[in-house]
């Protein structure tokens, strides 16, 4: 007896191999993209410590973190509250909470390589967004900021993979794990809201079964979200006195996107809102849309509502006043709007510095932002003077030649140009899988992967931070829409050789067929 259990435990290492030699591949690519991932990680780890703290959001999450969590209204107080656990446990140790946001990379890559896995198709798709997610070096420089995106992409991946594995589950456990960690990915960063509708309308119409059990996972997820949003709205309003699950000052982000072009003759402007009708005609304007945020001079919200200070002295009140005619010239310039639209999904495969009439229409490109912007020499010494001090640090270790390196991988490796066009195209076939779960997780990935391209280039601009996080979803739906045309390609081979066959049998010298 002794002897047989002996036998079945050294057995039991040989199941994590898949049996299939695609399975085989897939693993064995996957490992080899997880330890080059690492490897890269590591090196950011020893090129400079603690953190990149050039950027000016990075200094004020590590003050809402270690001070107050809502003093900010245009932040979200998800990062920050992960970024004080972590200082809990590690008080004198950023590079802890760094080290773990490189290990969110890595995590994420591997969750969608299951997510893929599942749609039924070659293993080794999934190597496609664990390539992408785990590679890419635009990527790691977030992660070694103290920067949203990172925490982000991972609970965006995690609700992504359970998202996945509640298409046709029989009990609605799947389907409350997506809709709780979609609801805490809010908490993060806004642009999730519109994932969470999609994941619902989702496991409601298309994500297979019974309609009582798809009726039952759509609850249970509504639960579950609204388990971490309620408690949210509630705890911000005792704080800020705003109800809502975004962030008090958000009006003004929809705002700064609309102001550029918005024509107050096409439109009665709200009351109390006449103030931000501008007199120049749109193509003459110079502001960009960051300035109509921030510029107190040529901002008309700044100058009437900001109090000196922007969204950050804005009352609630005045919020309100800007939400009603952001919404009033959507509502009567669509065209228009849909064309800032176009032009930030352009701006993923080009991401110069698009001209949109006379202004400027997109945010910082990935030269400025990673090699510059995140190395702001005044930021960084703010966050020396004001934020290290509290985790024992006095300044930065840094090792140029290896920065040197690192800044000339993430410009061979950043996604854009041909590789993100490619992405983008293939992620239209996905929905066209064949019926059953291969096509239900081929429209929940292309309904995701749209969703995360569209919201920030709609509620804001394009820039090179906003571009990373939809990299996921993308290069998830991507990978199914590779496999169709696999197989769209495959079946018109397989025609064409039959096609062939019919007319050599066919020929002169065929027999004729008995009767």
């Amino acid at each position: 007896m002794g002897r047989v259990r002996v036998l079945v435990t050294a057995r039991r290492p040989a199941s994590w191999v898949p049996r299939s030699r695609d399975g085989r591949v897939a693993l064995g690519g996957l490992l080899l993209i997880l330890v080059a991932g690492a490897i890269m990680r590591l090196l950011f780890l020893l090129a400079w410590r603690p953190a990149f703290f050039g950027f000016p959001d990075t200094v004020s999450y590590v003050g809402l973190a270690l001070e107050k969590l809502w003093v900010d209204p245009t932040r979200e107080v998800g990062y920050p509250l992960f970024l004080r656990e972590l200082h809990a446990m590690f008080p004198t140790h950023l590079t802890w909470a760094i080290a773990l946001q490189h290990v969110f990379g890595l995590a994420s890559a591997v969750l969608l390589f299951l997510a893929v896995r599942r749609a039924g198709g070659p293993l080794s798709l999934g190597l496609l967004p664990a390539a992408v997610v785990a590679l890419n070096g635009a990527e790691m420089f977030l992660e070694h900021s103290a920067l949203t995106e990172s925490l982000f992409i991972f609970l965006q991946s995690l609700g992504i993979y359970f998202g996945v594995r509640a298409a046709g589950a029989r009990l609605p456990i799947w389907a409350a794990l997506a809709g709780l960690t979609f609801g805490l990915a809010n908490t993060v960063r806004v642009v999730a809201l519109p994932s969470i509708v999609i994941l619902l309308a989702w496991l409601l119409l298309l994500s297979g079964g019974a309609w009582r059990q798809r009726l039952l996972a759509t609850v249970c997820a509504i639960v579950c979200t609204l388990a971490v949003l309620v408690p949210y709205a509630v705890v911000q309003h005792e704080h800020t006195g705003y109800w809502g699950v975004t962030t008090p000052a958000g009006a003004w982000n929809l705002y700064a996107r609309v102001a550029p072009f918005a024509n107050c003759h096409k439109f009665t402007p709200p009351p109390g809102t006449s103030v931000l009708c501008e007199s120049t005609p749109a193509s003459q304007r110079t502001t960009s849309v960051e300035g109509y945020d921030f510029d107190p001079t040529a901002s008309p919200a700044f100058r009437a509502f900001g109090k000196g200070a922007g969204p950050f002295w804005s009352t609630q009140a005045s919020n309100q006043k800007i939400a009603a005619w952001t919404r009033a010239v959507i509502l009567h310039q669509p065209l228009e709007y849909l064309g800032t639209i176009f032009e930030g999904l352009l701006a993923y495969v080009t991401p110069t510095r698009v001209m949109f009439s006379n202004r400027v229409a997109v945010g910082a490109g990935y030269d400025a932002f990673y090699h510059e912007i995140l190395f702001d020499p005044q930021e960084m010494e703010i966050a020396r003077q004001e934020r290290l001090d509290l985790y024992g640090v006095n300044g930065y270790k840094t090792n140029p030649s290896l920065m040197k390196f690192l800044f000339n991988y993430e410009s061979a490796m950043r996604p854009d140009g041909v590789l993100m066009a490619a992405l983008m195209l293939l992620t239209f076939f996905a929905p066209f899988l064949p019926r059953g779960r291969p096509r239900q997780l081929g429209l929940l990935l292309f309904l995701l992967a749209w969703t995360s391209l569209v919201t920030p280039v709609a509620s804001h601009q394009w820039d090179a931070r906003v571009a990373i996080p939809p990299l996921g979803p993308v290069s998830a739906a991507a990978a199914l829409g590779l496999w169709q045309i696999g197989r769209l390609a495959r079946k018109r081979w397989h025609s064409r050789s039959a096609g062939v066959g019919r007319q050599r049998k066919s020929g002169p010298g065929a027999q004729p067929a008995p009767n």
